[in-house]
Order: C-alpha cells, then sequence, then structure tokens
C-alpha cells in the first residue's frame, strides 16, 4: 500500500501536533481570560502575577488529569451520578 500523497502523512502530523498544543494550551488560555477580564488596565502588572499563580495551578490540574490517562465513563454513569448528587469515582476507576 502506497501513500497516495506525501503531503496528506505531513497534514496529518501537523493535525496531531495541532491538537497536542491545543489540550495543553487550552486550560492555559481560559485561565488567561478569566484573569484578564478581571483586571483593569492599569493594574497589568500585578495581573501578570496573579496570572502565573493561576496558571500554574491549571497546569497541575492538566498533569493530573493527562496522568490519570483521562478514565472512560459511560454516560449512563455520568447521569447516575448526577442525579445521586455525587461526584464520578476517583479518575483510577476505569469503566466503559
Amino acid at each position: 500500500m502506497d501513500i497516495a500523497h506525501p503531503e496528506q502523512a505531513n497534514n496529518r502530523r501537523k493535525r496531531l501536533a495541532i491538537d497536542r498544543k491545543f489540550r495543553i494550551n487550552t486550560t492555559e488560555r481560559i485561565v488567561h481570560r478569566l484573569v484578564n477580564l478581571s483586571l483593569d488596565r492599569d493594574h497589568q502588572q500585578a495581573g501578570s502575577h496573579v496570572f502565573a499563580k493561576a496558571s500554574f495551578a491549571a497546569m497541575e490540574v492538566q498533569i493530573k488529569s493527562v496522568q490519570a490517562m483521562m478514565p472512560v465513563i459511560s454516560r449512563l454513569d455520568l447521569d447516575r451520578w448526577r442525579r445521586q448528587g455525587q461526584r464520578p469515582p476517583c479518575a483510577t476507576v476505569r469503566t466503559r
């Protein structure tokens, strides 16, 4: 089986790289947006310190979720937990 177009493989590699960047950067972008909304223009310098702390906390959350390898939980389980007013179990529990 031959590759029809070499650029297709290249595009796929680029897409995967973009996906990886997006997963990592999304949390930081959200934090940045929230911090910028909550700050006045004249407090930008103080805000950068707040952003550094907030983005570090967000990255810690991101790292923990990646370490947990994104557990597979079915919609039925999620709905059941929501109805019972509970949170999903520990990330080490994997269900399908």
